[in-house]
């Protein structure tokens, strides 16, 4: 009889813990609409081009970290760009430059993939990172 009441309470407990996890609303996340195409410069050491986020909240902060990768013969070529903003969170999608640049690293035309993280936080919540995976074209 003792274990039944202990396990009732304990599940009673863990309905509560439930309770209290579940309860902060989920917060949508930052969410990338498009990665436009690149265009090449100086000797191939630079890729430039712009990406687009949409946003909900107001004065949500928003970090971007992406990756350019480029296979090139037996060569990968990869460097990184990272940006941080502030959204209106007026519904209106922003347009961000994005620049990847390298000392020594050389793009070429054709086909290239951005990879990275984007997430927004507003105050204290932090939202889920987006993963961005886009096959994006190099351009001279």
């Amino acid at each position: 009889m003792r274990t039944k009441a202990i396990s009732a309470i304990f599940f009673a407990m863990l309905l509560g813990l439930g309770g209290i996890a579940t309860a902060a609303p989920a917060l949508a996340s930052a969410s990338v609409v498009s990665v436009s195409d690149g265009q090449i410069s100086g000797k191939g050491t630079a890729v430039s081009g712009t990406y687009t986020v949409t946003c909900s909240f107001f004065d949500e902060n928003i970090n971007i970290s992406m990756e350019l990768r480029q296979r090139t013969g037996k060569t990968v070529n990869s460097t990184s760009f990272y940006d941080s903003f502030q959204c209106a969170g007026d519904g209106v999608p922003v347009t961000r430059p994005y620049i990847f640049a390298g000392s020594s690293t050389i793009f070429k035309q054709g086909v290239a993939t951005i990879t990275g993280i984007a997430n927004g936080n507003v105050c204290c919540y932090y939202n889920v990172n987006e993963v961005i995976n886009e096959e994006i074209q190099l351009l001279k």
